[in-house]
C-alpha cells in the first residue's frame, strides 16, 4: 500500500501506526512496569557487559529462573510456548455446547488419550500388543516358537504400514513441493527421522550416555506395554538400537556451501539401479496404492546402498523387532502414574495432530487480534524498506548489481502472513474424523489413515500452502518455496516478544529481530539461491557467490572458534542460522535507528513510552541491546545440554548474544567499548 509513496511518507505512517497504537492501550503504564521490573532483576551490573554482554544481560537468571527436574529448560521462548500451551489446555477441557464436530474430535482425542493412561491402562495395553501385529507376527510378542522367518517380508511390512498409516519405517516416500518449480508436487524416496536426531548423537563416543538412556528406555517400553521378559527386552531393545545405529551410518548428508542437495532422477532408473537387492516399484506401489511413473528426487542417496548392505548381513528376526517396535511408539503414553507428565504427552500429541484447529480457536480468542496483526505487518514493512535501501544504496559493494537486484526484487516480492488458519474449512480438512473419548489407539488410528489418505492425494493435487503444525506453533519460520515468513498465534499473543505499549526499542529488539531473523534465511547459504517466486534457482553470479562464500567463512571461523572454547558450540560448515542472527540484529538495529534519527520524539507523552522506568540511565540505543540480549537468556539440565546442541542448529543462547553483537561496531559505541575487549575483537564478521 506504500508503494508509490516517498520513502520519507511510507515510513513516517508506517510509525505514526505504531505510536497511534501505543497510544491507544489503556494498561501501557503497567506493562511498561512490568517489562523493566523483569528485564531489571535479570541484570547483573557487576559485569563489565564489554567482557561478556550476555552474562550482564542475564547474569541472574539461572538464580531466578533454573532448570529443575520438572522443568529441564528455561527460556523466553519456552514461556511463550507454556502460555500457548496453557491457553490451547483450557480450550481442550472447557465444556462447550456449541462446539463443531472438528472441535469435539479435538476434546475427544485428548480425553481418550487421559483416560488410556489413567483408568483404561490394561485396555490400552491390548490395543497396542494387536496393533503391533497386524501387520504380521513380530518375534517379540509371538515368540521363535510362532514366528516364521520365511513368511517375513520386510519390504511389503513397511509398506503396508505406510499405506495405512502414513508412518515412515525403515524407508518410505514424501510427496512435497518440488524445488525447482514450485507449482508442482513431486515424489521423494527418503528416510525416516530417527530419535536422536543427529549422527553424531549415534556415533560420537561422547555422546554415549545418551545411547545408554535410549536403549533403556527401548527396554522399559517393551516391559511396560507389551510385558516381555526382562531378558529377552535388554536383548531386543539392544539389537533395536544397534540396528538403529547401522542405519544411521547411511544418512550422511550432501551439501555445496551448506547446501543439501536432492538427486532428481525417474522411477524407472532408480528401480534399475537397486534391483535385484531392493524393490523400488514394489515398495511405492504398495506404499501409494498405485504404479509411479515419472520423476523421483531421492534424499541422501547413499542410504539406500547402506541399508541393502545392512539387511544382507541382518537376520529378519531383528528386523522385524525394529518394524515392530517403530510402529508402536506411535502410540506410546506415559505410564509412570505422573498426571502432569501424562496430561503434558496428551496435551502435546492432541496440538500435533489438531494444530491449525487449535491455533485458530486461540486466534479467535484474542481480543486485539487486528491489533496486534497491524502492529506486525507495519514492523515487517519497515524491516524490508531498510533493507532494500541498504541493497541499494552500495553498502555491499561486493555483490555485482545485477545479482543485488535480483535480491532487490526477491525482498520486494517477500512476504508475511499470521497464522490465524482464517482461511482453512476445518470442516473439510478434519470432516471425515469420528473419534471417540474412550478409544486412544483407535483415534490414533483413524488420525493416521485420514494423514495417509491426504498425502497419497497430494501427488496429482496443486500444491498447498506450507503446513507443519509442531514446527510453526511457536516461532515465525521462513518458508524457502513461497518466498514468505508465517508468524503464529503464539508470538502476536506474547508479551514476551511484543507490546503495543513497549518502548519500540524493546519491540525491534525482540518481534524485529524475529522478523527480521526470518527475511534473512531468504539470503543465507540456503535460501540465496531460492527466486523471488521460491523457487531453486541459482541467481548468483561467480565473484559475489565467491564474496559470500568468503564472508561465510569468516562465521564458520569466528563460531568454530566458540566451540573449541567453550565446547557447547558444534563446528558445522552450514552458517545459516549465525548468518540470520547476524544479519538479523543488524537489520533490526538499524531499523530502529533510522526511526531514532529521522524522527525524534519532541511530545513528552510519546518521549515517555520509549522508556521504561528502571532504564533512565540508558540510551535508546543501550536498551535495544539489552533487550535482545534478553531473549536468548537461558537455563537447561546439564545432563541436556550436550543432546539439546547437538540436535539444535542454533547456538546456544549465550552465543547468540556473544557472536553477533561482538561483530557490531554499533554495540561497542553504545557501550563505549574499547577495541580488542571480549565484545570489541579487532575482526569482525558481516554478510547483510
Amino acid at each position: 500500500m506504500f508503494a508509490n509513496l516517498p520513502n520519507s511518507a511510507g515510513v513516517f505512517i508506517i510509525f505514526m501506526g505504531l505510536l497511534l497504537i501505543i497510544q491507544a492501550d489503556d494498561n501501557g503504564n503497567s506493562l511498561r512496569s512490568s517489562k523493566s521490573e523483569e528485564m531489571l532483576k535479570y541484570l547483573n551490573k557487576s559485569v563489565d557487559p564489554c567482557a561478556n554482554f550476555y552474562d550482564y544481560a542475564c547474569g541472574n537468571w539461572i538464580t531466578i529462573r533454573p532448570a529443575s527436574k520438572t522443568k529441564y529448560e528455561t527460556s523466553v521462548f519456552q514461556d511463550s510456548k507454556e502460555d500457548l500451551q496453557n491457553k490451547i489446555l483450557a480450550l481442550l477441557e472447557a465444556n462447550e455446547t456449541n462446539d463443531s464436530q472438528v472441535q469435539q474430535n479435538a476434546k475427544n482425542f485428548y480425553q481418550s488419550c487421559l483416560k488410556a493412561g489413567n483408568e483404561s491402562k490394561l485396555a490400552y495395553k491390548q490395543d497396542l500388543k494387536d496393533m503391533v501385529e497386524e501387520f504380521g507376527k513380530i518375534p517379540f510378542l509371538a515368540g521363535q516358537q510362532r514366528w516364521r522367518a520365511s513368511k517375513f517380508d520386510w519390504l511389503k511390512t513397511i509398506a503396508d504400514i505406510s499405506h495405512s498409516y502414513d508412518i515412515n519405517i525403515i524407508l518410505g516416500y514424501k510427496i512435497m513441493v518440488d524445488l525447482q518449480d514450485n507449482s508442482v508436487n513431486r515424489l521423494y524416496l527418503t528416510h525416516p527421522d530417527f530419535p536422536l536426531k543427529s549422527l553424531a548423537m549415534y556415533l560420537d563416543r561422547a555422546n554415549e550416555v545418551y545411547r545408554q538412556k535410549y536403549l533403556s528406555l527401548i527396554k522399559e517400553n517393551l516391559e511396560i506395554f507389551l510385558e516381555i521378559p526382562s531378558t529377552l527386552a535388554q536383548q531386543t531393545a539392544q539389537e533395536i538400537l544397534d540396528f538403529e545405529i547401522a542405519l544411521v551410518k547411511g544418512t550422511q548428508r550432501y551439501t555445496v556451501r551448506g547446501k543439501e542437495l536432492y538427486f532428481s532422477t525417474t522411477v524407472d532408473k532408480l528401480h534399475a539401479l537397486h534391483q535385484p537387492n531392493l524393490d523400488i516399484k514394489r515398495l511405492l506401489e504398495i506404499s501409494l496404492g498405485f504404479k509411479p511413473s515419472g520423476n523421483i528426487t531421492v534424499k541422501n542417496p547413499g542410504y539406500q546402498t547402506n541399508l541393502i548392505d545392512l539387511l544382507n548381513r541382518t537376520p529378519k528376526r531383528k528386523v522385524a523387532n525394529y518394524i515392530g517396535y517403530n510402529l508402536m511408539v506411535h502410540f506410546l503414553l506415559p505410564m509412570d502414574n505422573n498426571p502432569g507428565k501424562l496430561q503434558a504427552k496428551c496435551l502435546e500429541n492432541t496440538k500435533g495432530h489438531f494444530a491449525n484447529l487449535l491455533d485458530h480457536m486461540v486466534y479467535k480468542q484474542l481480543e486485539s487480534s487486528n491489533l496486534a496483526e497491524e502492529a506486525v505487518q507495519n514492523m515487517f514493512r519497515n524491516l524490508k524498506r531498510n533493507f532494500q535501501l541498504a541493497l541499494e544504496s552500495g553498502k555491499y559493494d561486493w555483490i555485482n548489481e545485477t545479482t543485488r537486484q535480483h535480491a532487490v526484487d526477491k525482498l520486494k516480492a517477500m512476504k508475511l502472513e499470521i497464522n490465524s488458519y482464517n482461511h482453512i474449512n476445518f470442516s473439510q480438512v478434519y470432516g471425515t474424523l469420528n473419534l471417540s473419548k474412550d478409544n486412544y489407539v483407535a483415534n490414533c488410528k483413524a488420525i493416521f489413515s485420514l494423514n495417509a489418505l491426504k498425502s497419497r492425494s497430494k501427488l496429482n493435487q496443486p500444491v498447498q500452502a506450507y503446513y507443519d503444525g509442531a514446527a510453526m506453533s511457536f516461532g515465525p519460520r521462513y518458508i524457502l518455496t513461497e518466498n514468505a515468513i508465517k508468524i503464529p498465534v503464539a508470538t502476536l499473543l506474547s508479551h514476551h516478544f511484543w507490546s503495543a505499549s513497549y518502548p519500540l526499542a524493546v519491540a525491534y529488539a525482540r518481534l524485529g529481530f524475529l522478523i527480521a531473523h526470518e527475511m534473512m534465511h531468504g539470503f543465507d547459504d540456503e535460501g540465496r539461491t531460492f527466486d523471488k517466486q521460491g523457487n531453486d534457482r541459482d541467481w548468483w553470479d561467480a565473484i559475489s557467490a565467491q564474496g559470500f562464500d568468503e564472508r561465510t567463512t569468516c562465521f564458520r571461523e569466528q563460531y568454530t572458534n566458540y566451540a573449541q572454547r567453550t565446547n557447547v558450540s558444534r563446528k558445522t560448515s552450514q552458517q545459516s542460522e549465525n548468518i540470520a542472527d547476524n544479519g538479523g540484529v543488524r537489520l533490526a538495529y538499524e531499523s530502529f535507528n533510522n526511526w531514532q534519527k529521522e524522527f525524534a520524539i519532541t511530545s513528552p507523552a510519546l518521549k515517555a513510552t520509549e522508556m521504561l522506568p528502571d532504564f533512565q540511565d540508558f540510551s535508546p540505543q543501550q536498551l535495544f541491546f539489552l533487550s535482545f540480549a534478553q531473549l536468548w537468556c537461558y537455563d537447561i539440565l546439564p545432563e541436556l545440554r550436550s543432546i539439546k546442541f547437538s540436535n539444535d542448529i542454533h547456538e546456544p543462547g549465550n552465543l547468540r548474544v556473544i557472536g553477533p553483537l561482538s561483530n557490531m561496531p554499533e554495540f561497542s559505541e553504545a557501550f563505549k567499548c574499547a577495541r580488542g575487549c571480549g565484545m570489541n575483537p579487532a575482526k569482525k564478521c558481516e554478510i547483510f
